[in-house]
């Protein structure tokens, strides 16, 4: 990493997980004082005006690093905005799942996540899932129960584990197999299932791994397939959590390829959603991975997942 007088940009979402940021602005004002760096802040206000700002103040060339703090929204837009340039971005986890901050184990623990940015880091380059040729994921999308879940929640008045927990009992019910057909690298697969995820990472803000196979800068993503939906199915992706050495993903199917197109049969519409935020119901998708488009400030002990794919 470069040294001290990197200039950093923190691209502050003031609302992300509903948690007070006064926590953030003690711990900078502690590592500014340790590592005598330059910073400037931008709060974010979720208009489209945000993106064309940050954007302007990127292309005076001052800033090295620019620093996503709030939830995986505030960690895609950055990514968006400086895919395939020069500048590294660094993450402060403040939001409701932080999936892309747990798979890099990246602590919620303002001050030492600011520590890894500023001095204990290092920068690699990172793959982005392209989608539909205008979305981009670094993490995880999906159709299936997991959309329809976020879908649901975000519906809800009411926040809080609490209000997760009752539209996960509803949705569950309600659940019901996707027909699809999946061309991925020349190969044509069909079938049906209860979720379909494209994965560009291995696990959920959770900690539930969905995909052991996943490496961030391999070039390559997984789609996996859930099969089967049962209380067992349910208890080994908890299980996952405590033991992910010894994960059971036999009711799962995987298929690993550098572009796909996939289309729901029927041509029903299904919902949709990328690294959490959901997208415009679709009846199909295309995808195509771009290799080490993305230069993220990671810790210097965190694995960048080393590929089982067979």
């Amino acid at each position: 990493m470069q040294g001290n007088s990197d200039n950093l940009l923190f691209v502050v979402n003031p609302i992300a997980g509903g948690q007070d940021k006064e926590p953030f602005y003690k711990a900078l004002s502690k590592i500014v004082q340790r590592h005598k760096f330059n910073y400037s802040m931008f709060h974010t206000t979720g208009e489209d005006q945000d993106e064309v700002e940050i954007l302007q103040l990127l292309d005076t060339g001052q800033f090295a690093k620019i620093v996503a703090v709030g939830g995986d929204g505030t960690v895609r837009m950055i990514a968006n905005l400086i895919k395939g340039r020069k500048e590294s971005m660094g993450i402060v986890p403040f939001g409701s799942a932080n999936g892309l901050a747990t798979e890099l184990m990246i602590s919620t623990d303002p001050l030492q996540a600011l520590e890894v940015i500023v001095s204990k880091g290092v920068v690699k380059a990172v793959d982005l899932l392209m989608i539909n040729e205008k979305h981009y994921c670094l993490h995880l999308s999906d159709v299936g129960i997991n959309a329809q879940l976020i879908k649901r929640f975000e519906e809800d008045s009411k926040r809080g584990f609490l209000a997760y927990a009752k539209q996960f009992f509803k949705t569950l019910p309600s659940s019901k197999k996707i027909r699809y057909s999946i061309i991925a690298d020349g190969v044509e697969f069909k079938g049906s299932a209860f979720m379909i995820v494209f994965a560009n990472a291995q696990k959920y803000g959770t900690g539930a791994i969905v995909n052991p196979h996943g490496k961030l800068d391999d070039g390559k993503f997984e789609i996996c397939i859930l099969k089967t939906l049962t209380a067992m199915t349910l208890l080994r992706s908890f299980a996952s959590i405590f033991i992910p050495d010894k994960v059971d993903m036999s009711d799962m199917k995987f298929i690993q390829c550098a572009e796909a197109e996939v289309t729901f049969r029927k041509n029903k519409p299904q919902t949709f959603q990328i690294d959490g935020e959901l997208m415009e119901e679709t009846t199909s998708l295309t995808m195509k991975s771009l290799k080490n488009i993305l230069n993220l400030i990671v810790p210097d002990d965190a694995q960048m997942l080393e590929s089982s794919f067979v």
